[in-house]
This record gives C-alpha cells, structure tokens and sequence, in this order.
C-alpha cells in the first residue's frame, strides 16, 4: 500500500489524537501526521498547506469540539472551496450520531462517517478509498 503523504487529525482532545497518532504510526500508512486541537487551528493550517501544495490526503474530524465543531468546520471547509481544489477525504469521528446529524451531512452532501475509536481496519479503508478514487477529480463534501 502507498503512503498518504499527510494525515490531518482535528480534535480537541489531546489524547484522542496522540491515541489516533500511534495508530497511523504503527501501520506505517503516511509520511506526515499533523495534529491540530482546535476546527480553526486546523482551517488555517490547511489554507498554509495549501499554498506550499502539502494538503493533507486524509482528514480525521471530531464531530464535537467546543469553540467550532465539526459541522461549522464543515461549512467553512466549503466556504473556502478547498473541496474544489483538493481531493482529501474526510471522516467525521464521534461517539454518538444521531438522526438528525446524518440527514445534515447528507444535505451538505457529506456521509462519511466513523464511531470513535479509530480502529486499523477503519483507518486502512479510508486509505484504501483514496488509493481507489486517484484517477477521479476530487469529488470530497
């Protein structure tokens, strides 16, 4: 399997993230891990990787996070149009989803989803669905 190139974790717990760090760590699944504890911490750290072409492939998203939270990250995400520029995938991470967040990301046209906590076959599908869509224009939200 080839590396991602970088792996974005977004989630205000420090230890969820180390926890998630060692995981893609130990499978060896990319070259760089950047952690980020806050949506807006990580919306400016995506517009630099943007400029220097180091967007990250996979983004890992807490679903619930106090100043911003991963919807309102979401709809930022749109509002700077980086899903027209870049093919990154994006999973929403969380305890609990209930109904009526699934029908909001399906209205935003977002579906993609996992119950934390990350495990390694989660985490080798993803990679396996960006390795599979390469040849397709970026299609992410």
């Amino acid at each position: 399997m080839q590396k991602l190139n970088c792996v974005l974790l977004i989630d205000d717990d420090r230890v969820t993230n180390y926890l998630h760090q060692l995981i893609i760590s130990d499978l060896q699944i990319a070259n760089h891990i950047h952690c980020c504890t806050s949506a807006e911490e990580a919306l400016l750290f995506l517009e630099q990787s943007g400029k220097e072409g180091f967007f990250p492939e996979l983004i890992l998203l807490d679903r619930r996070m106090l100043t911003m939270d991963g919807f309102e990250f979401l709809e930022a995400y749109i509002e700077k149009e980086f899903h027209k520029n870049y093919a990154a995938i994006i999973t929403m991470l969380t305890i609990y989803m209930n109904s009526s967040d699934l029908a909001y990301l399906q209205h935003i046209g977002f579906v993609n989803y996992i119950a934390k906590p990350l495990t390694e076959a989660n985490l080798l599908t993803l990679v396996k669905a960006y390795q599979n869509r390469q040849d397709q224009l970026p299609t992410t939200i």
